[in-house]
């Protein structure tokens, strides 16, 4: 329902906003509030939702500060390739900082990679709209709840117990993006960089003390998930819609 509802929008942007007229390129928005639409659709391994919100302010000389903030969320979740909990409830916090190229043109053949890109046409030309490139940092903490079979006293009959992972992630990309102003300040700002990140995953409340199953799930980047540090590569993706309204 959230993916259906993410395209629709998108639809009804492209179509009703594409006839706009372009502005003077010397002015420029003060402030864009926005949410991502990615960290709406359901993490294919954690199956958390993000929802956040977010302010960017335009500084000058064609550079802005983005602060976005955000609740994690995640009810059972299991399957293949999936961690496997009772519930996920953390935090995100971004810090991102922008650097506009005054480039409007569309590169066309980033359409057939990310298909959203299409409604990011027509875009007014404002000192922080068309491509920019940005550093972001991140930082988020999630507890997950799961549950192991416990034997009893002297070996007896197995029972359920119920403990928690703590698990911080502290992230930094290089992202390329595209920041759209149509039509009453509306904004779509699609954005894709590579990146570090530092993740720490600690278990509380557990009993097993074993490798077994669940403590032995891992990620996808083959870290254990209940426990461990260290560095992995990280992936960006975002999708913002947002007003931007102000002007200098």
């Amino acid at each position: 329902m959230r993916v259906f509802s993410l395209v629709l929008l998108l639809l009804l942007l492209g179509t009703n906003l594409f006839s706009q007229e372009d502005t003077d390129f010397s002015s420029c928005k003060r402030v864009t509030l926005s949410s991502d639409m990615v960290g709406l659709i359901p993490s294919f391994q954690f199956g958390t939702v993000t929802y956040n919100a977010g302010a960017e302010v335009y500084l000058k000389n064609k550079k802005s500060i983005t602060v976005n903030v955000g609740w994690i969320k995640g009810g059972e979740h299991s399957g293949l390739f999936a961690i496997h909990s009772q519930g996920t409830d953390g935090f995100k916090g971004q810090l991102e900082i922008k650097h506009y190229l005054g480039k409007y043109e569309l590169f066309e053949p980033a359409i057939l990679l990310f298909w959203p890109h299409i409604f990011q046409y027509k875009t007014q030309k404002h000192e922080n709209s068309g491509y920019y490139v940005a550093c972001q940092t991140s930082f988020q903490t999630t507890e997950t709840l799961r549950s192991e079979n416990v034997p009893g006293d002297n070996g007896g009959e197995y029972y359920k117990n119920d403990y928690s992972v703590n698990r911080k992630a502290g992230i930094i990309d290089v992202k390329v993006g595209y920041q759209c102003v149509k039509k009453y300040g509306i904004t779509i700002d699609q954005s894709i960089g590579v990146g570090l990140q530092f993740i720490s995953s600690y278990p509380k409340n557990r009993l097993g003390g074993d490798s077994r199953w669940p403590a032995s799930q891992k990620e996808l980047l083959g870290k254990n998930f209940e426990s461990g540090k260290g560095f992995f590569p990280h992936i960006a993706y975002q999708l913002k819609l947002g007003w931007s309204f102000g002007k200098f």
